[in-house]
């Protein structure tokens, strides 16, 4: 056993000693470029670089862009919502104006109206207590005449008694009541307007204009539709007999010819012929215009402003029969050119008449 043990310690120790007596052999490795590697690669590295750096500005560059767009973008908006909103407050102070200036006329038309018609109603009152004591004194001048007794005693109403009273100047033409009158320019004459003490009113209605109002004899209107009646078939001439207000100088106008049309045309003075009389023509200016009232016609409104009487009012009119008795304005009763050097001159008393040629 042991000599097996030592053999093998001899042969190992043998071959150790061979291995180191022979020179160890190494291969070679190839030899290599460095440098030229070195050298793409830093050509590689700078490609690298420079397109990086291209993609950063131009990465840079489209950011700026899209800056200064989204700037613009928000710039307009903002002026735009600001010029919109400017329009909007603009429309709402336009809208809030007019609308405070649709009241406020409408608030001073309802007082002006609600001013004419007080002003309206107290004259009428005036009117028609003037009214109440001319008849009331009529009457007491009837009462003290022998003839008038019957009368009174008969229970009659004052307006049966002024019929009575002028029986015997009227008659019936067409259907038509007319009170005639003898005068220095011959006899039968139709009164058709008369003013004397302002005892009626004269701011009526279009419907009082066209059937006529007051009392025969004594202050009324004749009416239109009467007086369109009587001068549609027949021809007839119309005289003006005026007194002066402040000089009770008295003045006469005539023209030979005078027809009033029908209410479908609004009654206009369609035919009125040559003037002549010691008063100038104050009339001839209205021929061809239509009637009005302060209810109705074209110059409605010319009425409302002159004293509230109906007239055959034009844009100017050179005569106004049908004004507030006494008062000495463009709202008064006058007549343009009554005497020479004159414009016009109020009245205190007038009679219109017709006949029949």
């Amino acid at each position: 056993m042991w000599t097996a043990v030592l053999f093998t310690l001899i042969a190992t120790a043998w071959a150790q000693s061979d291995s180191e007596s022979r020179p160890i052999t190494f291969q070679t490795a190839p030899q290599c470029d460095c440098s030229a590697i070195q050298t793409k690669l830093d050509q590689q590295d700078q490609r690298v670089l420079f397109m990086f750096n291209l993609l950063q500005n131009g990465h840079s560059k489209a950011l700026d862009k899209l800056d200064h767009r989204v700037t613009q973008m928000l710039d307009q908006l903002q002026n735009a919502h600001a010029t919109e909103l400017n329009q909007l407050k603009l429309s709402i102070s336009e809208m809030f104006d007019l609308q405070q200036s649709k009241t406020e006329s409408i608030h001073n038309d309802y007082f002006t109206k609600m001013d004419k018609v007080e002003h309206r109603v107290l004259r009428m009152v005036s009117h028609h207590q003037k009214e109440t004591e001319s008849i009331f004194s009529g009457l007491m001048q009837i009462i003290e005449n022998d003839d008038g007794k019957d009368l009174v005693q008969d229970n009659l109403t004052e307006q049966s008694v002024s019929q009575a009273v002028s029986d015997r100047h009227l008659s019936v033409v067409n259907n038509v009541k007319v009170q005639y009158v003898d005068t220095p320019f011959g006899s039968n004459w139709i009164v058709i307007l008369q003013r004397t003490n302002g005892s009626v009113c004269f701011a009526r209605p279009w419907k009082e204009y066209r059937n006529g109002f007051g009392t025969v004899g004594r202050e009324y209107w004749f009416g239109l539709e009467n007086m369109h009646q009587l001068t549609k078939d027949t021809p007839y001439e119309l005289v003006v007999e005026m007194t002066a207000l402040n000089s009770d100088e008295k003045r006469y106008a005539r023209y030979d010819r005078f027809e009033i049309g029908s209410e479908d045309q609004q009654y206009p003075l369609v035919k009125l012929g040559l003037h002549s009389g010691s008063a100038g023509d104050g009339l001839s200016h209205h021929r061809f215009v239509s009637f009005s009232t302060y209810d109705s016609g074209a110059y409605s409104k010319t009425s409302n402003s002159y004293g509230c009487g109906g007239w055959w009012f034009d844009g100017s009119f050179d005569s106004y029969l049908t004004g507030e008795w006494g008062a000495t304005s463009w709202s008064g009763i006058w007549w343009g050119k009554f005497k020479t050097g004159e414009s016009w001159t109020s009245l205190k008393t007038v009679r219109m008449m017709i006949r029949a040629i």
